[in-house]
Formats: structure tokens, sequence, C-alpha cells
């Protein structure tokens, strides 16, 4: 059963849905030089973003990860690195335009048809 597609349309009267759009990593191309080049396959969708809880405070200090972190809830499949399959966080863009890595997914309803992610702000590229 998709409980967060049950509760999304409720919890939006609260705090309004955004939307997203996730690069979805599927592995890497490997050049001559030996350098690496990721390959990401776009897809943009509905979310419930929020901040925190303090479980989620906790796995995120467990993880040593720094920074301004959000909990995402959405319909459909997403992953941090996946070190097994060669892939890198899956990135996520905001209506803002910042960029975010998934850096933990502590429900993972494959089953079910959703997910959240934990989401960390990264450093905006420099040119552009």
């Amino acid at each position: 059963m998709n409980l967060h597609a049950i509760v999304a349309p409720i919890i939006a009267v609260i705090n309004p849905q955004s939307t997203l759009t996730i690069a979805v990593s599927s592995g890497y191309t490997t050049n001559p030089d030996g350098s690496r080049i990721p390959q990401y396959t776009l897809t943009t969708l509905v979310a419930d973003v929020q901040g925190l809880d303090a479980a989620s405070l906790r796995m995120v200090e467990g993880l040593n990860i720094q920074g301004i972190s959000r909990r995402v809830w959405v319909n459909g499949q997403y992953a941090g690195v996946v070190r097994a399959a060669f892939k890198g966080g899956d990135l996520v863009t905001d209506e803002s335009g910042q960029q975010w890595l998934i850096t933990a997914v502590p429900e993972g309803w494959d089953k079910s048809g959703w997910c959240s992610f934990v989401m960390t702000l990264q450093k905006p590229q420099k040119g552009g």
C-alpha cells in the first residue's frame, strides 16, 4: 500500500509540495585517460520536503554528513551512493535552482512505490 500517496495531499495543506528535478545516476563512462564522466537520467516529480526530525538528525550525524539537509518523501525509488552498482548519488535540483545530493535513504518501500530520502545541499559549481 502506498501510504505516501494517501497522506501527501493532507500534508500539503500545511506544507505545500515542491517540484523537484532528479538526476538519477545510471553509472559512468570512463575516458581513455581513466577519468570518469557520470551519467544521469532526468525526471521531474512532486515531493514533500521537510526539515529533519531528531531521529534523522542522529542518523545524518552518525554518517558524518555536515551542512544543510532536508528529508523528502516521494513516489518512486531514489538512491544515494550504491558502490556495488557503480552509481553515484542521485542529484536533486529544487525550484530555486539549488542542487542537493541524496545522502541517505532511511525508507525505501520498493514494493509500495514510495521512499523517503535525506538530501544535503551542495556547493554551487563554478562557472554556472
